[in-house]
């Protein structure tokens, strides 16, 4: 566009919607960039905290999948990708990891097998887990009596899918993904062929013992009882 005096001038149309419609042009790449940014420092923090690559990765890998599931509620629940709820699945890492990390801390702690040390996890920490979900959601009911609808939509349906999406795996799914890469004891040895035949003790402390009859001295009879103690 050309000036009366000469100058040339960029001529362009503007609104103040224009400022809300610009975000569409990067909202799935800088989405992407965030999530993918927030999972990795989770990861870092996590494996520096634990000590154990083995016990972050389920973690990590929990913390996606929650993410994913949290996207899928908001179709159903016909909550649209925007500003607003990229920053409530940002935040929404923040708060699913604390139904996660409790327990595999208190997981890494434990001793024994995979099954005693998962039960004391749960029994330690289970019930706080619980309690803080139960709180938060009273925390949360709050909004849905809200009259603005966008506290109604983009508040209480994305808290309210984070703390039963984020309980629900870490209550639920990390006991059985940590099963898995965790065997207890007696199904690695079961595994590897080492299968122990026991035989009643005689009255003069010996056994008969499966390698051809012959009789087991007492200190080997109580060798193999401590390691079938063990397998217990």
């Amino acid at each position: 566009f050309a000036s009366a005096s000469g100058h040339r001038m960029t001529v362009f149309p503007y609104s103040e919607y224009h400022v809300f419609y610009e975000q569409y042009a990067i909202l799935v790449p800088q989405a992407t960039k965030l999530l993918f940014s927030a999972i990795t420092v989770i990861l870092l923090v996590m494996t520096f905290l634990l000590g154990n690559v083995l016990l972050s990765l389920p973690v990590l890998l929990l913390l996606t999948l929650n993410q994913i599931d949290l996207i899928g509620v908001m179709y159903l629940a016909r909550v649209h990708m925007n500003g607003i709820s990229i920053i409530n699945l940002v935040m929404a890492i923040g708060l699913s990891v604390e139904y996660l990390a409790h327990i595999a801390s208190t997981y890494n702690m434990s001793e024994g097998d995979h099954v005693r040390k998962m039960r004391h996890a749960m029994a330690s920490v289970g019930s706080s887990v619980v309690s803080g979900a139960f709180t938060t959601l009273l925390g949360v009911v709050v909004l849905a009596f809200a009259k603005y609808p966008v506290f109604q939509v983009y508040y209480f349906r994305m808290y309210l899918a984070t703390v039963l999406c984020g309980s629900i795996h870490g209550l639920v799914l990390l006991p059985v993904v940590l099963g898995l890469i965790a065997p207890s004891r007696a199904s690695r040895d079961k595994r590897r062929g080492r299968v122990l035949h026991f035989t009643p003790v005689k009255k003069n402390g010996s056994a008969a013992g499966s390698d051809g009859g012959q009789p087991r001295t007492p200190s080997a009879q109580r060798e193999r009882d401590q390691t079938y103690g063990q397998l217990l």
